[in-house]
């Protein structure tokens, strides 16, 4: 037994003494594989967990689909479907009050519900869910509506309440309430939450209540999720919203399309399994004449295949480790790094994705190794010693004839070089097309990644947008009709103030737009009119103008998705299309299509509780409902984009006949600024909204509440910063992994050669052939590549990309196509140091090793 074990290792020693060259050549190969593809799958695999955590702060809950005013019999046929995941209930309780104005919402669901479907959604939290009668869990804007501007655990909360019930007037008014916890949300910071016992002392019904569903399907679409419960809940008086699901979501924003994302992710890991598998087969023919010389020697199949598994596992599991350990000390310094400077990490850290991350990129480097490995062991299994010996090739083994030596060309003394470099290429003509292919692959692959990198770079988004937008806040809005009197002007957003605006900043903007509308009060009509849409009690209603051409768009886009606008009765009988966020109920169908062509009445903006009979009116009938948050949307401008808003489109004409009865609000002014003075502008216009909205809070005794509000172009660029950064590294490091491959491929190409025609190498020396003149012949070849590589790229190269960049302008609006003519003189320069002036230094390390 001990003498096997002598006999294999002295067999494992001799074969990596024969291509100890070769090995450390594979060994960096894959280490520097590694420690790219693990790089670039975790910052994808970041990138999608932020933006999916992203998605569920917007949304507010980690649900797929909100089912309203569900009943037992909802409940039981949701729970049986194995479909869903999971489902959470919240039961409405009442409201906080001030001086009649609702600034809170209070809701109970049970405390599981709270900790895997909505607490996700806060972007801070502290403290823990109420459990007493008196117990009550606030949102910070609340509590600084209450003027509590650092709230502790366990303090006492002063506030008017009053249950949704009218009749339930028990525990109403004024009342104390214990703090137990406050939470930070980007959706929604206007709803409190109670405890079961408060729902249990109020008398309220477990149903009819609000269902959060969660399905199992982790890259559940809109659509998906409206098949499933349209099929559960046909016959039940619901309203349901649906939203994609966060993963795909976060998919969808990383890539463009989920396809997208899955096929780039598959070509990644095919390209990775086939370049090193491609490094391992360009010694192919001299592995097996290796291990048939050692069969005609003595050694059997059992020794060969104990080696060969030997070198497989060496091969793998080392470089592996190594190349994992230095990517992950990368991020981790990185991250640290980032932390320290006070700016988000680029990687997140998460045990589960880590451990997929590291297993995954094991799989791919030994399947890499295994293919080729286990091809070499079953043709040298396959036929016999003396024919393993002498192998060249499938072509001389079907034919039967005799292997003639390549014959050396007669030097004429004058361009050796030339002739010796056309000799090394024309006895292999296969290898070289084969060469070139890969390289063209691995640069063009390059250029088209960093064509979409920078034609598709997230900040162009913001490129359409203007510098400054100055607007009324929702706020303002919500709280306008409370503080109105009888006969007074509603304007918010006053011509005086857009005037001393414009004289503050005179020569220092440019490019000022308007954007106007009505804010009107609707009657009882509505009921019917906007009871498709989930309609909250600080949902804005807007009135806007549109023209012919934008609302065929509009027509065009609903009649696709199966719904109809009826144009002719919006053009000629003062229609009304109805657009929202959000807010349309999916399962609305029935009653969209019988409120077609209904009228309603609107006002002018009034007082809450005024007498509608004393003012004037007008009729609008219902031509059409439209959803625009769904994908595919056209490019429509709105009057005010907000989730929580509802437009009223009408045409110029009917617009302006509202005027009779209504007055005009400015919503938003925007504005460039001259030249580089953004900076300043900023700084002025920032004053000036601070005093604008300390003068209206102090005329109409009001605390907190913003009248206007500005959108600047470089807070969107800061505050999608990381997005931008994500973006930019992941493209960048496909660029370079692809570029990387297709030089392993080449290298490789070169080191088999001359670990190949080493003798022969010798005998050219022997023949006259100077060591300067070798040299000179290895350029040559590599000046050959370079040649044909560079017209390819030049040709076919820029015909592709093109042809690319017009298919990515048609998913992503925002795409600039332009060809990186610095990327593609960086990509030949490097290939020609690498091409050129490397083969000359592997070609002197192995006529040196070729001397000893």
């Amino acid at each position: 037994m001990r003498k096997r074990v002598k006999n294999d290792n002295f067999i494992d020693l001799a074969y990596k003494k024969k291509s100890a060259l070769y090995h450390q050549f594979l060994k960096g190969t894959i280490v520097i594989g590694v420690f790219l593809l693990t790089l670039l799958l975790k910052l994808s695999a970041s990138k999608i967990m932020n933006s999916a955590a992203r998605s569920v702060q917007e949304h507010g809950n980690t649900a797929e689909a909100q089912v309203e005013n569900a009943d037992a019999e909802v409940v039981s046929s949701l729970s049986g479907s194995l479909h869903i995941k999971k489902i959470g209930r919240i039961h409405d309780l009442g409201k906080l009050t001030d001086k009649e104005q609702v600034y809170a919402s209070c809701v109970n669901c049970d405390t599981d519900t709270f900790q895997t479907m909505i607490r996700p959604s806060f972007t801070s939290f502290s403290g823990t869910y109420p459990e007493k009668v008196n117990d009550i869990m606030l949102s910070t804007a609340a509590l600084k509506y209450l003027g509590i501007y650092h709230p502790e655990i366990g303090m006492t909360i002063s506030a008017d309440f009053y249950w949704n019930d009218l009749f339930h007037t028990q525990n109403t008014g004024k009342r104390t309430f214990t703090l137990t916890g406050y939470y930070d949300s980007l959706s929604d910071t206007s709803t409190a939450y109670m405890s079961g016992n408060a729902k249990m002392q109020s008398g309220f019904h477990d149903f009819p209540c609000t269902l959060l569903v969660s399905f199992t399907n982790p890259v559940i679409t809109k659509a998906e999720s409206q098949n499933i419960l349209s099929r559960l809940v046909a016959d039940k008086q619901v309203q349901i919203t649906y939203e994609d699901s966060a993963l795909y979501t976060s998919l969808v924003h990383f890539s463009g399309n989920i396809v997208l994302a899955v096929f780039s992710f598959l070509i990644i890991c095919c390209v990775m399994i086939f370049f090193i598998s491609r490094i391992i087969l360009t010694t192919y023919k001299e592995s097996v004449r290796f291990w048939g010389l050692m069969k005609v020697l003595g050694v059997t199949n059992r020794q060969i295949a104990f080696v060969l598994r030997k070198d497989e596992c060496n091969t793998c599991l080392w470089p592996y480790l190594f190349g994992e350990m230095s990517a992950y000390l990368i991020m981790f310094l990185s991250s640290r790094i980032a932390l320290y400077h006070h700016h988000d990490g680029l990687f997140i850290f998460n045990l589960k994705s880590d451990v997929l991350i590291c297993g995954f990129v094991f799989l791919i480097v030994l399947a890499s190794i295994i293919i080729p490995t286990s091809t070499v062991l079953k043709k040298v299994n396959s036929i016999s010693p003396l024919d393993t010996a002498s192998y060249y090739g499938k072509s001389h083994e079907m034919t039967g004839s005799k292997v003639r030596p390549a014959k050396l060309l007669k030097f004429t003394g004058k361009n050796v070089p030339v002739q010796l470099s056309l000799m090394f290429l024309s006895k292999q003509k296969k290898a070289f097309m084969a060469t070139v292919i890969f390289l063209f692959l691995g640069c063009e692959m390059a250029l088209v990644s960093y064509t979409l990198a920078s034609g598709a770079d997230y900040e162009k988004a913001f490129l359409a947008i203007p510098d400054f937008q100055v607007g009324i806040t929702q706020n303002a809005c919500a709280n306008m009709r409370e503080n109105l009197s009888e006969n007074t002007e509603n304007q918010m957003f006053t011509s005086g103030m857009v005037h001393d605006l414009t004289d503050n900043l005179h020569d220092s903007i440019r490019d000022i737009r308007f954007v106007k509308g009505y804010f009107p009060s609707l009657d009882t009509d509505q009921k019917s009119v906007l009871g498709v849409l989930k309609m909250k009690d600080d949902t804005q209603i807007v009135i806007q103008p549109m023209d012919k051409s934008t609302v065929g768009k509009l027509c065009s886009y609903e009649e696709k998705a199966g719904r109809k606008i009826n144009k002719n009765e919006w053009e000629q009988h003062h229609g009304a299309i109805i657009i929202s966020k959000n807010l349309l109920y999916s399962n609305a169908d029935s009653a969209i299509r019988s409120n077609m062509g209904k009228s309603f009445t609107v006002y002018d903006t009034l007082p809450d509780g005024s007498d509608l009979d004393d003012y004037p009116s007008a009729q609008l009938s219902v031509c059409g409902y439209a959803e625009a948050e769904e994908k595919d949307f056209p490019n429509i401008p709105l009057a005010w984009d907000g989730d929580n808003v509802v437009i009223i489109a009408v045409t110029p004409d009917t617009y302006n006949l509202l005027g009779a009865s209504m007055h005009e609000q400015i919503l938003s002014i925007s504005f460039n600024a001259t030249g580089n003075l953004e900076s300043s502008v900023k700084q002025q216009l920032n004053a000036w909204i601070r005093d604008e909205n300390y003068n209206y809070d102090m005329e109409k005794g009001l605390t907190t509440i913003n009248l206007l509000e500005c959108i600047s172009r470089t807070d969107l660029i800061a505050e999608n910063k990381n997005y931008i950064t994500f973006s930019r590294i992941t493209m960048t490091g496909v660029s370079i992994l692809f570029f990387f491959l297709g030089t392993i491929v080449f290298l490789n190409t070169l080191l088999t050669e001359y670990v190949r025609d080493k003798q022969e190498h010798i005998l050219l020396r022997y023949l006259g052939v100077t060591k300067k003149e070798m040299i000179k012949a290895f350029m040559m070849e590599g000046v050959l590549y370079f040649s044909v590589l560079a017209s390819l790229l030049g040709t076919l190269g820029i015909y592709l990309d093109f042809i690319i960049g017009k298919l990515a302008k048609r998913e992503i609006p925002y795409f600039e196509f332009a060809f990186p003519y610095h990327t593609f003189i960086l990509l030949l320069t490097i290939f020609f140091t690498i091409g050129v002036l490397l083969p000359p230094i592997i070609s002197q390390l192995q006529l040196n090793q070729a001397k000893k």
